[in-house]
């Protein structure tokens, strides 16, 4: 299915992607297109990236540290990283899977809700559980909260 949009001086097409493409499952959190142009749709079971045409999907597997892959970002430096319900992961481009490195984060749990690099190269993350409620931001290898105070 494919419809036209028209507007501002430019025409759209939006195409529905049939689901025998394989997506590993139809709930999407997040949607990042990373420096190879790739799509990546982060799923409740698994992540999955877009090449045009078809899906390859990524699983625990493949390095994430948990099937729900809540958020996802490529940094400035062309790094792409995913936060699951179980921790963070990097992607390792040339072994095409995926490093945790919650190892290094042992605080580090829960669900983000949003990340973000700033002008500096500092990741900002937004969650919502007793970790990383309000904002946190990831530096020196190390999540640092700021929460209001109520």
């Amino acid at each position: 299915m494919s419809s036209i949009l028209h507007g501002q001086g430019a025409d759209y097409e939006l195409k529905r992607i049939d689901k025998t493409k394989n997506l590993s499952q139809a709930v999407v959190y997040c949607i990042e297109q990373d420096t190879s142009g790739f799509m990546w749709f982060g799923t409740k079971f698994g992540i999955n990236k877009f090449n045009g045409e078809d899906f390859q999907a990524y699983f625990v597997t493949d390095g994430l540290p948990s099937n729900r892959v809540l958020s996802a970002l490529v940094d400035s430096i062309g790094r792409f990283w995913v936060w699951t319900s179980e921790g963070l992961a990097l992607f390792n481009d040339a072994l095409d899977r995926f490093e945790n490195v919650s190892s290094d984060l042992p605080e580090v749990y829960g669900s983000i809700a949003y990340m973000f690099e700033d002008k500096d190269g500092v990741i900002w993350c937004s969650g919502q559980d007793v970790v990383l409620k309000g904002i946190s931001r990831l530096s020196d290898g190390a999540f640092h909260s700021h929460q209001a105070e109520i």
